[in-house]
């Protein structure tokens, strides 16, 4: 099962990174166009749609990591770096729990976890306004700082080595 951790986890980084970078994209081009045609039609309100719609990749990448990360720990997957780096089999369980948040890499993965569900968050409580161009612009400074945090979990902290 070593291998499955290290892939579920790496699966879950690129599917969040993907979806962050989509969202930015996407949402970039409604409201150009939302700017372009000096208000709001068909077009633009449904790429403002279409963006908020990867929030939910991005919380399912953030939790498929996670998932992943916390299953190597209590399973003690010392083929990751991070769990032999971090982890013991002498450890409590609470605390090897708490070892996720332990280190760089650990710690990013909590961080974007986080992100991610405020990001789900925002875009539930704002349905009804996906077109005010505040609420996108918040969505997509929220989706850019994911692609961030998922970008450095992809290339200088990548936890699933």
């Amino acid at each position: 099962m070593p291998d499955v951790n290290a892939a579920l986890g790496s699966a879950g980084v690129m599917l969040g990174f993907a979806a962050s970078v989509l969202g930015v994209l996407t949402l970039a081009a409604g409201l150009y166009q939302r700017r372009k045609a000096g208000g709001v039609g068909d077009g633009e309100r449904g790429l403002l749609w279409l963006g908020r719609s990867f929030a939910w990749l991005v919380l399912g990448g953030a939790v498929l990591a996670t998932v992943a990360m916390e299953i190597a720990l209590v399973g003690h997957d010392f083929s990751l770096q991070y769990v032999a780096d971090n982890g013991s089999r002498s450890t409590p369980l609470l605390y090897t729990v708490a070892s996720l948040w332990g280190a760089l890499e650990g710690s990013i993965i909590l961080w974007t976890l986080v992100l991610a569900g405020f990001l789900a968050a925002v875009v539930r409580r704002f349905a009804d306004r996906a077109g005010d161009p505040l609420v996108a612009w918040a969505t997509l400074t929220l989706f850019a700082v994911a692609a961030f945090f998922f970008a450095l979990m992809l290339g200088p902290a990548d936890p699933f080595t």
